[in-house]
């Protein structure tokens, strides 16, 4: 019988980063969101069972970025405390795709993004996603890029666009809202 206080424990022990099969999609060195995390801790779990089907289980070619890189956006976001102070999501989000990612993002998209050619998914993965108390569906956001505009620099700044909105839901109404509301105070992506 699965103990779920234990499988919990190795949840939060684990680091992805630490994993040989994980570590070369991570950028950045802090944790990385609850979404990610749990799918990359399932994935291994699945690998390390046994059952040769499962052990050979894959998902679509990834990469996350860890929160101290999120970190390191904000701290490029002009008037960042003034900005969220005022409340505005549209101004907000202007703002924010105003605002360059730091290198590794940019050079870590364009890199993915010469090896595929399939649709892409940039997922919101905030840390306080990791709760099993709280759900945070519908709370930031996630997008679908059909990924064939013609040129690398166009697929890169729709991806970059899209990273820069993700970060820019955190301080919208619906996050903040739900976060006080549940007493989680800030999150991190």
């Amino acid at each position: 019988m699965i103990n779920p206080d234990k499988v919990q424990e190795s949840y939060f022990a684990w680091r992805p980063q630490d994993d040989p099969d994980f570590a070369p999609m991570i950028y950045g060195s802090g944790t990385i969101g609850g979404k990610g995390r749990s799918l990359l801790f399932a994935l291994r779990k699945l690998r390390d069972s046994g059952d040769p089907m499962l052990s050979a289980t894959k998902i679509p070619k990834s990469i996350y970025f860890s929160v101290d890189i999120f970190h390191q956006f904000l701290e490029a976001v002009p008037n960042f405390e003034t900005l969220i102070a005022q409340n505005d999501p549209e101004r907000i989000e202007n703002v924010f795709l105003a605002t360059p990612l730091p290198k590794i993002v940019s050079e870590a998209v364009r890199r993915f993004l010469t090896e595929i050619n399939d649709p892409v998914v940039v997922r919101s993965s905030s840390r306080l996603e990791d709760s099993t108390k709280h759900s945070f569906a519908g709370k930031y956001l996630s997008t679908f890029l059909s990924n064939n505009f013609p040129s690398l620099e166009e697929r890169a700044r729709r991806v970059e666009d899209d990273i820069r909105k993700i970060y820019a839901r955190i301080y919208f109404p619906k996050a903040v809202g739900y976060r006080k509301k549940h007493g989680l105070g800030d999150d991190d992506m």
